[in-house]
């Protein structure tokens, strides 16, 4: 679920794959996880960047859709390096709540997610 949040737009997939690879988690779990939190990833984006640009001292994204669109067609490569700026900057402030968050999250969920485990371990006993 935290990598599905991270600011990094269009990598979420891929890392979630990964993670659920190197940990040996199931995949299925990893994808629902992960795109149940998209909206959430939408709506943060702007706060990691606002975070990231004040942590770092750099101007925020001052730019609406239009400007930025405008900004693209005109100075392609300058726009570019700006948004990997913020898309850095952003990263790293999600890097450190996201290992505050992690432990947190996992205390949180445990409880619920062992009662789910024994339910779909407990076999029914079927009475003659």
């Amino acid at each position: 679920m935290l990598i599905g949040i991270n600011p990094l737009l269009g990598s979420t997939t891929v890392l979630a794959l990964a993670a659920a690879s190197v940990f040996r988690l199931n995949y299925i779990a990893s994808q629902l996880g992960n795109h149940l939190v998209y909206p959430l990833q939408l709506l943060l984006f702007t706060v990691w960047v606002m975070l990231g640009s004040r942590l770092f001292g750099t101007p925020g994204l001052k730019m609406g859709r239009h400007e930025l669109m405008l900004e693209v067609k005109h100075h392609p490569w300058q726009t570019t390096k700006s948004l990997w700026k913020w898309e850095w900057h952003a990263l790293v402030v999600w890097a450190f709540a996201a290992a505050i968050l992690m432990p947190l999250l996992a205390m949180a969920l445990r409880p619920m997610l062992e009662k789910m485990s024994v339910a779909l371990h407990h076999e029914p006993v079927i009475e003659k």
